[in-house]
């Protein structure tokens, strides 16, 4: 009778333990919104969602226990149950600077058109605010520290699963992993630690889509002291700052950074106050040899030396084991993008295949079904390309018939017109 009773306990406390790992979560808020997207002052759509803002556990760079916040954005007629839902779109933020950018803060621009579409997308949006955000704002930002941020997105994920079965949120069939920026290579950093991580957590990705990121981040650092230049300087204080603040590099600020920068790095990015391209118009340069010291520009000096080493210690695929080659990609960067090099974004392709063209976009499959295009428009235009990639596609493959080639689109310098030539040469038809 004894043992009964201790099998009885045991068998409880495993369901109990079960459900308490199902609802690690913590809603903040929780209401219903109207979501808008706007360009140039001009609402171009509008959506009823049901807005949340949740915590969960994860991970710091340093491994130690971390609160990360996140948010779920889910249709108003998926939670009606009016219409199926169709999946989840697991979506990775770009570069961001200051606290009122995180998702937990606002809706942000491209999480807004994708919900806001006129193909009105029947997916529930998540994301995570990554570590020094939301709930973890008292925390240094840990920026393109990949592990990391793709480790809060994927926690974020299982934890929204929970919290959307407690809610009677449907999943749906589909789970799509997608980011431009920073995002882009957040979503390649997903993919490699379900690969290596989250294999028995119930997490499978249908595609993920990368667009735009510095897919091998010392490479991206040595091309920019190569050249000289970035369009968009703050955000590589800001990769220097994160990985100095988080791994322990050693630097300080004022032997590694120039006036003005070295005497604002507090107020600037740690404060986290202001947005990026504010910050990089204070610092007053697009050139390095004035942001940086000339240690940075010497390869064999310590410094240089000792911050390669951790940007190549860190990167994606000299860390990614065992690659799933039955995953799907689809990666996409302008050939003309002043803020990432595309040389980063080769480290996947397998060039000695010849590749197809068709007009301004090369692809290029390779055995595990990846997907590579470069856009001869701007990197506006490549983002636009990956937006509606990303909503667009889940639609047409869920029938399984998803357009195979595309045709090429050029760059005519005006916005409206590239979106509608994007649109057209992104969506297809499904007969395509």
């Amino acid at each position: 009778m004894k043992k009964i009773v201790l099998m009885m306990l045991l068998m409880l406390s495993c369901v109990l333990m079960t459900e308490a790992q199902e609802a690690s979560y913590k809603i903040i808020i929780e209401k219903d919104s109207t979501i808008k997207y706007k360009l140039n002052g001009i609402t171009l759509g509008s959506r009823e969602v049901r807005y949340i803002v949740y915590e969960y556990q994860s991970k710091d760079p340093k491994g130690n226990d971390a609160t990360i916040s996140g948010v779920i954005l889910a249709p108003s007629e998926i939670v009606k149950g009016t219409v199926p839902s169709d999946g989840i779109l697991l979506y990775n933020h770009y570069t961001i600077s200051a606290l009122d950018e995180a998702p937990s803060s606002e809706i942000d621009r491209l999480s807004g058109a994708i919900m806001c579409s006129p193909l009105k997308p029947n997916y529930v949006l998540v994301m995570s605010d990554y570590i020094g955000f939301g709930s973890s704002k008292d925390k240094p930002q840990a920026y393109l520290c990949g592990d990391t941020n793709a480790r809060n997105s994927l926690d974020g994920l299982l934890a929204a699963k929970a919290l959307m079965k407690d809610k009677d949120i449907p999943e749906g069939r589909f789970l799509f992993n997608m980011g431009y920026s920073q995002g882009g290579t957040e979503s390649m950093f997903v993919a490699k630690l379900c690969d290596m991580e989250y294999k028995d957590k119930g997490i499978t990705i249908t595609k993920t889509f990368s667009g735009g990121g510095p897919l091998d981040i010392e490479k991206a650092y040595t091309e920019y002291v190569r050249i000289g230049y970035c369009d968009f300087v703050g955000a590589i204080a800001q990769l220097i700052i994160a990985y100095n603040e988080w791994y322990g590099l050693g630097l300080n600020y004022h032997d590694t950074f120039q006036e003005p920068l070295a005497s604002h790095v507090q107020e600037w990015f740690l404060d986290k106050k202001i947005h990026m391209p504010q910050i990089t118009k204070n610092i007053g340069t697009d050139s390095l040899s004035h942001m940086l010291t000339p240690t940075y520009f010497n390869v064999e000096s310590e410094a240089a030396k000792t911050l390669r080493k951790m940007l190549r210690e860190k990167s994606l695929m000299d860390t990614w084991t065992n690659p799933d080659t039955t995953r799907k990609y689809f990666l996409l960067h302008s050939r003309h993008d002043r803020y990432v090099p595309v040389q980063t974004g080769r480290v996947i392709i397998p060039w000695d295949q010849s590749a197809d063209q068709y007009g301004g976009v090369q692809t290029q499959p390779r055995p595990s079904c990846h997907r590579v295009a470069y856009t001869d428009g701007c990197r506006h235009s490549a983002l636009a390309c990956t937006l509606l990639r990303g909503r667009s596609e889940p639609l047409l493959s869920q029938r399984g018939e998803g357009p195979q080639h595309h045709e090429g689109h050029q760059d005519t310098g005006e916005l409206g017109h590239r979106l509608a030539q994007v649109n057209q040469y992104q969506i297809g038809s499904p007969a395509d």
